[in-house]
């Protein structure tokens, strides 16, 4: 059965009562869901570990729910960074992205997760997951990162830096949508002075906003807000205590909390306040199938003199859908457990890479080098994912286990009916110590491994 495919982005609040609800529509749509946090946007701060056993607690108290922290290496001086062990692994972080049913991550620094995120597998990890199945939760500062632009908040607000865009990963494009994300956009803690739209205010919100393309517009997520979207339904619904705006050059759409409509709905509302000739920023190719597909290319657009251009993704989109190619083959083997093509296509894949890197110019723009480092990465992941079915072997345990279990619980169900419990028991502590839990129903006796 094909997985949900749900992006849902919150304001803020993300781990208080008020978005409780909406976390559990979200993980209800899964079968015993995996799980995963990502820490980077709070990675530099004192109190990291804090923050990601905070956010663990709400999922496993609230929500009953397990969570497992990820990051990439922080690429610094170990001495100082602050390291938490599971998270420094990155091609732990790019399997468990990979793996996940849910990503979730939330509060911390917009301008240092992209630093980190824009050279890695995380955008295309997480609009993949929107593509073939997934949920991504983001919220608070990570928000503002999945957008075409981000504002860099704590520089502006903390550090008096003038206004300015930066490039977001633009994960926003998978539901055709071309935007730059504000949370905490009815933000009110100045007290007597303007803290809206994430703390920018009006003056320098209009002011940013007039450097964006205008194919691009603004969506603002209230506190303790969330806006979801369901890819499979093409539905939206704004949840929580306040609202969702839609703005352009100062003129706004509120969407109340409560409503649902399609997402043709949303792209309508955002259409409506384009000026008239303008061409339709979502008439173009956007994800809709469960296929690897790429959306055609947003026009190159310059952002005046702040130094932000439009995505150029063309050598990294070309060599990334061949590599696609060689993933799908090796699923597809790994799944037959077809060891001779698996060799195969790893053998393809990195003759690919080889030549690709061979080939490539010393003086090659970084978009060139940066597409070959992530390929590089993907080989790595698909060698980890041949490492594991090596270490667990081709054939399921359980089948290798069958006959001997059957043949205990078999034993064990005769004694109980001879009243003989202890020998019962003995047989069940057998079971247990090799790692074998049974579940008796009133029918059958049924077992499984116990992780």
């Amino acid at each position: 059965m094909a997985k949900a495919r749900i992006l849902a982005l919150m304001g803020s609040g993300e781990i208080a009562p008020k978005l409780v609800k909406t976390h559990r529509e979200i993980i209800t749509k899964f079968h015993n869901p995996k799980i995963v946090l990502i820490a980077t946007p709070y990675r530099f701060q004192e109190n990291v570990k804090e923050l990601s056993e905070k956010i663990i607690d709400f999922f496993r108290v609230s929500l009953l729910s397990e969570v497992i922290p990820v990051d990439l290496p922080d690429g610094k001086d170990d001495s100082y960074s602050y390291v938490l062990p599971e998270l420094d692994d990155d091609l732990k972080y790019n399997k468990l992205l990979k793996e996940a049913d849910i990503v979730f991550s939330g509060p911390g620094s917009p301008s240092y997760a992209l630093y980190r995120w824009q050279k890695s597998l995380t955008k295309d990890l997480l609009t993949e997951k929107l593509l073939n199945g997934g949920a991504v939760v983001f919220s608070s500062a990570a928000v503002l990162t999945l957008g075409a632009y981000s504002v860099p908040v704590y520089e502006i607000y903390k550090a008096g830096e003038a206004p300015k865009w930066l490039k977001g990963l633009n994960i926003l494009e998978a539901i055709g949508i071309r935007a730059a994300l504000i949370p905490h956009y009815n933000n009110a803690e100045g007290g007597t002075h303007d803290t809206r739209f994430c703390y920018l205010g009006e003056r320098r919100l209009a002011f940013l906003e007039d450097q964006l393309p205008r194919d691009t517009v603004i969506l603002g997520i209230d506190e303790h807000t969330c806006l979801s979207v369901d890819l499979d339904e093409s539905a939206v619904k704004v949840s929580g205590l306040g609202n969702v705006t839609v703005r352009y050059r100062g003129e706004s759409r509120i969407i109340n909390t409560g409503t649902t409509l399609k997402l043709d709905g949303l792209r309508e509302i955002i259409s409506s306040l384009m000026p008239d000739g303008k061409e339709d920023p979502f008439s173009r190719k956007v994800f809709s199938g469960r296929q690897h597909q790429e959306t055609t290319e947003f026009e190159q657009t310059g952002l005046h003199d702040n130094g932000v251009n439009a995505d150029n993704r063309g050598a990294d989109t070309e060599l990334r859908e061949v590599f696609l190619g060689f993933e799908e083959e090796f699923v597809h083997s790994l799944n037959e457990k077809d060891a001779d093509k698996i060799f195969s296509v790893l053998s393809e894949a990195l003759n690919f890479l080889m030549s690709a890197f061979l080939a490539a110019d010393p003086l090659a723009e970084e978009s060139i080098k940066f597409a070959l480092n992530k390929l590089k990465s993907r080989f790595l992941l698909l060698l980890r994912e041949l490492v594991s079915c090596a270490k667990n072997g081709f054939v399921d345990k359980k089948i290798l286990y069958a006959p001997l279990v059957n043949g205990l619980i078999a034993m064990r169900n005769e004694a109980r009916d001879a009243n003989l419990y202890h020998e019962a028991d003995r047989l069940r502590d057998i079971l247990l110590s090799a790692g074998i839990q049974i579940q008796d129903t009133a029918d059958i006796t049924t077992w499984n491994f116990k992780d």
